[in-house]
C-alpha cells in the first residue's frame, strides 16, 4: 500500500527506518492525539512528522504542514487529520532529503570538546530556552537507550550512532547494555527506555536541541560582497563593510541580560577593536535596550511595545541621549520563533526592502538575506567561533557566537537585525 511507503528515507546509507507503516503511522497519531478529537494541532502534526523519520529543521516541517493547507506558513491554530498528514510526508518524500551523518557530525562539533561529548553544553541547549526538548531527566533516558555516555568519541562516530538508533528505534523492552559513566546525579536516567515506536521527544532532543533542527544546512550562504551599497544602508555609510574581507562581529548570547557599564561587540580577528557597544543595565535604569556605535554614541533603540499580541521588536533611532525617536523599522517571527522578518524598513535613499532570517542562537547558526531565504541575497551569516577555529583566536567561550558580514552589507541593520531576533527568544524564555 502507499501508505506503508510513506516513512522518511533512511538517514543512514544500509539501515532501513523501521516502524513507518500505515500501521504504525496511525499508532503515532492516536498517541499523540490526547483529546481524541481525530486531528492534531500544529506542534502535534510536526511530531508526528518527526515520528514518520524526519529528521529536518521545524521550518522545513513547517512548510511542508502549511502547504497542505495552501498557506505560506503554518497558522497557530492549525489542526490535521491524519489523511492531511499523510499528505505532508508526500511533500517531503518528492522534494526533500533527510538528515545525513555529515550534517549531524557537524551539529555535535557544537557540544563536543577534544575529549568527547560536553554534558554540561548538551544539557543547557537540550533542557534550558525557550522550548525545552526535554527535562535533564528525560535526556538521561534518552542517552540511555542510544547509548551514548561521555566517552571519547569522535562526532563522526557518535552521529553514526544516533542515526542507527534512528533508524532503528530502541524497543521499550530493551534494557542499556552497560552503565554509563558520567556521575551528574541531575541526569540520571529511569531503566526504561523509548517507547516501542519513533518517538517525537525521542528525534527532537537529538536534533532539534543539538542544533540540526534549527540549522541551515539545507540552504546554501554564500556571502559575496553587495554592489549596490546604497541599497542596504539604513543607518550611515560608515558602518557599510568596507572592501576587503568580510566582518566577524563577536558577541555573546543573551547580550542584554548584561548587568554591567556597558557590553563592547568587537572584531573577532582582534578583540581591541570596539565596532558597536550596548549599554548594559547598570547604565540602563529603564530597561532601553540602546546600541551605541564603537564611541559609545547612542546609534538605535529596540524595544517591545507594552500590551502587544505578538512580540514584534520596533527599533526607532535615538536623539543624543539615547532616547527613542523616529521609528525606523520592526521586526517579526513566526510561530516557533524559526524565521524572522523586517515590516516598513526603508533604506536611507527612502526605499523600501525587506530582510528575512532563519537563526537560532540554541546551535548558533542561520542567515538573513534581502528578499526571500531561497531566492534571495544573502548578506549575513550567524555561526559558532568552532566553524572558524582554525581562523579565529582560541579564546571565545560557549556562549559566544559570530555574525558574518559580506563587504557592501550595513553592519548596523545586521546587528539590528540579531540582536532583536534574541530579545524575542528571551522574551519567551522570562
Amino acid at each position: 500500500r502507499e501508505a506503508d511507503r510513506l516513512g522518511a528515507p533512511s538517514p543512514l546509507p544500509g539501515c532501513a527506518v523501521a516502524l513507518t507503516t500505515e500501521q504504525d503511522l496511525r499508532a503515532a497519531f492516536s498517541l499523540l492525539d490526547h483529546d481524541r478529537l481525530g486531528e492534531l494541532g500544529a506542534l502535534q502534526a510536526r511530531d508526528f512528522l518527526i515520528c514518520a523519520g524526519w529528521c529536518l529543521p521545524e521550518d522545513v516541517l513547517d512548510d511542508a504542514l502549511a502547504a497542505v493547507l495552501s498557506k505560506s506558513s503554518l497558522p497557530a491554530d492549525a489542526r490535521f487529520t491524519f489523511d492531511q498528514l499523510l499528505t505532508a510526508l508526500r511533500i517531503l518524500k518528492k522534494d526533500k532529503d533527510n538528515i545525513g551523518a555529515a550534517a549531524l557530525a557537524e551539529a555535535l562539533l557544537g557540544v563536543s570538546t577534544e575529549d568527547g561529548l560536553d554534558m554540561g553544553r548538551l544539557q543547557e541547549v537540550v533542557c534550558e530556552g525557550k522550548h525545552p526538548a526535554l527535562s535533564l531527566q528525560e535526556l538521561g533516558d534518552v542517552l540511555e537507550a542510544v547509548g551514548i555516555y561521555d566517552e571519547e568519541q569522535s562526532p563522526e562516530e557518535l552521529a553514526a550512532r544516533i542515526l542507527q538508533e534512528v533508524c532503528q528505534p530502541p524497543s521499550a523492552m530493551r534494557t542499556p547494555s552497560r552503565k554509563r559513566k558520567h556521575t551528574d546525579a541531575a541526569c540520571q536516567a529511569h531503566s526504561t527506555a523509548c517507547p516501542p515506536f519513533r518517538s517525537a521527544d525521542y528525534q527532537r532532543s537529538l536534533f532539534e536541541a543539538m542544533g540540526c533542527a534549527a540549522s541551515t544546512a539545507e540552504i546554501p550562504i554564500d556571502l559575496q560582497a553587495n554592489p549596490d551599497i546604497e541599497k542596504l544602508t539604513v543607518f550611515d555609510s560608515k558602518f557599510v563593510v568596507p572592501e576587503g574581507k568580510n566582518m566577524m562581529l563577536r558577541l555573546k548570547a543573551k547580550i542584554f541580560s548584561f548587568s554591567g557599564d556597558s557590553y563592547k561587540i568587537v572584531d573577532a580577528n582582534d578583540s581591541s577593536k570596539v565596532v558597536f557597544q550596548c549599554l548594559g543595565k547598570f547604565m540602563n535604569f529603564d530597561e532601553k535596550r540602546v546600541i551605541c556605535d564603537g564611541e559609545r554614541c547612542p546609534l538605535f533603540v529596540i524595544q517591545e511595545p507594552l500590551m502587544q499580541v505578538d512580540d514584534k521588536q520596533y527599533v526607532y533611532a535615538t536623539d543624543s541621549d539615547g532616547k527613542p525617536a523616529q521609528e525606523l523599522f520592526r521586526i517579526g517571527s513566526n510561530f516557533g520563533n524559526t524565521s524572522q522578518y523586517t515590516e516598513n524598513l526603508k533604506n536611507a535613499k527612502g526605499d523600501a526592502i525587506q530582510l528575512r532570517g532563519k537563526m537560532t542562537l540554541v546551535s548558533m547558526k542561520g542567515g538573513i538575506w534581502l528578499g526571500d531565504v531561497k531566492t534571495g541575497q544573502p548578506i549575513a551569516k550567524v555561526c559558532s567561533p568552532v566553524t572558524y577555529k582554525d581562523f579565529l583566536p582560541d579564546d571565545f567561550d560557549r556562549n559566544e557566537y559570530i555574525v558574518e558580514i559580506p563587504p557592501g552589507v550595513d553592519s548596523a541593520l545586521i546587528l539590528a537585525m540579531v540582536l532583536a531576533y534574541e530579545q524575542m527568544e528571551q522574551s519567551y524564555d522570562s
